[in-house]
């Protein structure tokens, strides 16, 4: 790697820092004053982030110790703090993966204002439409097969009672 190549990217890093670390203060500047409410919230996402955030700041501090010419045990335990949120991280994954569903879910509905009629993730089954319905007409046509009383559980208040079994000639 050339020496102007190293300097470019050092000055990207540079600004991209910067850039970072501008948004950081607004955020906490929102906080502190109350525009943004972080009392409820799903602690799991404020977790990875900010091990997102040490792992960028252990990273950062690792670079610069290996760009002065100091070796990895030099940066001031910022290999262990990296192993460690490192590992932190891979035991979120599956966490978020159980989670996939619901955070996408609440994403659309922040993205979108609220809920609505026609959001097919709003859409659940009724069960009170999965029940019988029993208008009267059809009693004598179960009575007339066979059928026996109904069940207590469909409306009826009437014991189950099976069919007559009638025997057939081989």
């Amino acid at each position: 790697m050339a020496a102007s190549e190293a300097v470019s990217l050092l000055e990207t890093l540079r600004a991209q820092v910067a850039e970072v670390a501008a948004h950081g203060r607004e955020m906490l500047r929102r906080v502190r004053g109350g525009q943004l409410d972080t009392k409820e919230g799903l602690s799991l996402l404020q977790v990875r982030s900010q091990a997102l955030l040490w792992y960028l700041q252990d990273l950062a501090l690792l670079v610069c110790s290996k760009s002065r010419g100091g070796s990895l045990r030099s940066a001031g335990g910022a290999l262990d703090r990296l192993l460690e949120t490192r590992v932190v991280l891979e035991k979120l994954r599956p966490l978020e993966q159980r989670l996939k569903y619901h955070l996408e879910k609440l994403l659309r509905a922040a993205a979108s204002g609220g809920r609505g009629a026609e959001d097919p993730l709003s859409f659940r089954p009724a069960p009170s439409n999965m029940a019988a319905q029993d208008d009267g007409d059809d009693e004598d046509d179960d009575e007339g097969q066979g059928g026996g009383a109904k069940a207590p559980g469909l409306g009826g208040g009437r014991r189950y009672v099976p069919p007559r079994l009638v025997p057939v000639a081989p």
